[in-house]
């Protein structure tokens, strides 16, 4: 395994356990605007970073026959303290301290409402339902809400129970900035990887160009060795032969079936003759050059197959510049278009550049008309503001009275709200005398019951009953008359709750009559009030527009002097037009020189094409040839 594999699955496996903990992050910030930017950002990089990676590690892999260059290395470490330093960095954005100050403001928010309610002041729970909102959205809308919320606490600040709260939303405003900063600075760590790698594929990509080149020198020299060996060996062997033919015919016998073999392409088999003497040696000799003869096809073997790998990268590399030149040559010929579109252009400004000195002229006539008429504006406007005091003065007084007015329909309206207490109390006190003259009516109709039972009596016992016949009789009148009085009173007292009910709907009615009085006197107090106020502002702003007004004037006459310099400009503006319209013409020539040569980098990308594509069938062909060796 290379050290860009390392690096690969070290990265991987750290940028697995980075992208979820931004994930959990995201899903606290960012999960109610649906607001995809950072994540994709980030994705986006390390597919980027991945694919620049791989690319890098099939340059590792095509010298790892030689050693991994110092440039890559380096390239590597630099791109895990990358990539360490991120980690360090996401690991500070404090969720927790985050989530604990959320939790203790939603706590603070719910004591400081409940205080508030219990204090009845509408208004300050108005702000902080406001400000409660604003700061729930400003994680989303930092730019709109940061005013909004520094206002809020302003006003707050005047009720002492609320001083808890502000702390606690100040201390989480600065922790949701913090965070903004931190996944600013995230974001950023991660764009650098960028131009790093960029840097480091471009060295890689030399260094590969640089290295393919010595393989392909030392691949010659092996070559040249390898024939001038076989060679001296051929020759030493037939001379040996020729010399001591009779008196080493074994060890010869043996040499020659090791060359045939070896001619053939088979070097598994070496010459076995182990004596101490000069045939050893020959065969100890010839041995070695076996071993150095297969060190070096399997040398052609991996150089060869290294000019492949490198022939499709240097061919796609090709491809990707001959892409961009046909981009760079259709922007050239855009650019030359919008040049021709430039010269009528700088044409149509030399002819408005003339008609605006005509216009100045004409500018300067209007500018005198224009102080005339700023002199009577003048005039008018300090009519205007005598008129607007006298107003507001008015307004003021008005004001005064429909406060005294305000005041008055309030007391009216709380003693009208005293009367219906007072019928409503007597109302109860009569309903309470009914009662009592019901009890009555009943007591004289048990009263008459009872005359009427003596009198009975008083019958059965003749003439001794007579005086309790007298007394039962002045009992029953006395009876009767108590329930006709009392059918009388019943009859007066519901007549009289019957007023008590009438009066208490009307005194109803005049206490609703006077609260819409009281709204309509206040309304009315408010909108002289506002009134003054306007009539305040109108002044002060009627004194301005008259500074105004009197600066204008001083500004048209340096208007005047400066429309005889814009007539003298246009004239300077109309030569450096002229002057433009010559330096055009000279960048045009420019851009037809860079397209043409343009045109010959593509051409040139094109060979570089071809001879990579035929670098690539040699070096199949030069794999093919070794593999006809059998090792």
């Amino acid at each position: 395994m290379t050290l860009y594999q390392l690096t690969l699955f070290s990265i991987r496996d750290k940028y697995d356990n980075l992208i979820e903990h931004v994930w959990e992050l995201y899903e606290q910030l960012y999960f109610n605007t649906g607001n995809l930017t950072y994540i994709t950002k980030i994705s986006n990089n390390y597919k980027d970073l991945i694919f620049k990676l791989e690319k890098l590690n099939n340059v590792d892999k095509a010298l790892d026959v030689t050693t991994v260059s110092k440039v890559l290395k380096d390239a590597i470490v630099k791109q895990k303290k990358t990539f360490d330093a991120l980690l360090i960095l996401q690991k500070k954005i404090d969720r927790d301290n985050r989530d604990n100050l959320i939790f203790k403001h939603i706590n603070a928010f719910t004591d400081l409402e409940t205080i508030l309610l219990n204090n009845n002041n509408r208004n300050y729970i108005k702000i902080l339902h406001r400000l409660n909102t604003n700061i729930t959205i400003y994680p989303y809308e930092r730019e709109s809400t940061f005013q909004r919320i520094q206002d809020d606490i302003e006003i707050l600040k005047s009720n002492s129970f609320a001083e808890s709260y502000i702390n606690i939303t100040k201390e989480l405003i600065d922790v949701e900035l913090q965070i903004k900063n931190d996944m600013g600075k995230y974001l950023l760590s991660i764009n650098s990887i960028d131009p790093i790698l960029d840097k480091n594929f471009f060295q890689a990509t030399n260094m590969q160009r640089n290295e393919l080149e010595a393989i392909k020198d030392k691949i010659k020299n092996m070559m040249i060795k390898l024939f001038t060996i076989l060679g001296t060996v051929i020759l030493f062997i037939i001379f040996i032969v020729i010399k001591m033919r009779k008196s080493i015919s074994k060890p010869a016998t043996i040499i020659l079936r090791t060359m045939e073999k070896m001619s053939s392409g088979d070097l598994t088999e070496k010459a076995e003759y182990n004596f101490d003497n000069e045939m050893g040696h020959i065969c100890l000799n010839i041995n070695s050059a076996i071993d150095t003869l297969k060190t070096l096809i399997l040398n052609i073997k991996t150089s060869s197959e290294q000019s492949g790998i490198m022939g499709t990268i240097i061919n796609d590399i090709s491809t990707e510049t001959s892409t961009a030149m046909t981009e760079i040559s259709a922007n050239l010929n855009m650019i030359t278009t919008q040049m021709s579109n430039l010269v009528v252009e700088i044409s149509n400004s030399n002819h408005s550049s003339n008609l605006i000195s005509k216009k100045a002229e004409e500018f300067n006539n209007l500018v005198s008309d224009q102080s005339s008429a700023l002199e009577e504006s003048t005039a008018a406007i300090e009519e205007m503001i005598a008129s607007i005091q006298n107003v507001s003065n008015i307004a003021t007084e008005k004001g005064r009275i429909a406060d005294s007015l305000t005041e008055l329909t309030k007391v009216g309206g709380e003693k009208i709200e005293s009367t219906s207490d007072l019928i409503k109390e007597v109302s109860i006190l009569t309903s309470e005398i009914l009662e009592v003259i019901n009890v009555i009516n009943e007591i004289a109709s048990q009263t008459n019951l009872l005359a009427m039972n003596a009198a009975i009596e008083a019958a059965h016992a003749g003439d001794a009953g007579k005086g309790f016949s007298v007394v039962a009789d002045e009992i029953r009148k006395l009876a009767e008359s108590t329930g006709d009085n009392s059918t009388k009173i019943n009859e007066s007292l519901n007549i009289i709750v019957k007023k008590i009910e009438d009066a208490l709907m009307v005194s109803n009615d005049s206490n609703k009559a006077f609260e819409s009085v009281n709204i309509e006197v206040i309304d009315l107090t408010n909108s002289l009030h506002e009134i003054a106020s306007f009539m305040t502002e109108m002044s002060t702003g009627s004194k301005e527009v008259l500074g105004a007004a009197s600066a204008l004037a001083e500004i048209t006459g340096d208007i005047r002097d400066g429309a005889g310099t814009i007539r003298n400009e246009t004239v300077e503006i109309s030569d450096a037009l002229t002057k433009m319209d010559s330096l055009v013409s000279e960048i045009n020539s420019g851009i037809k020189e860079v397209s043409l040569a343009g045109e010959e980098i593509a051409g040139s990308t094109e060979t570089l094409s071809v001879e990579s594509s035929k670098n690539m069938d040699n070096a199949k062909n030069l794999n093919n040839e070794a593999d006809k060796f059998r090792i």
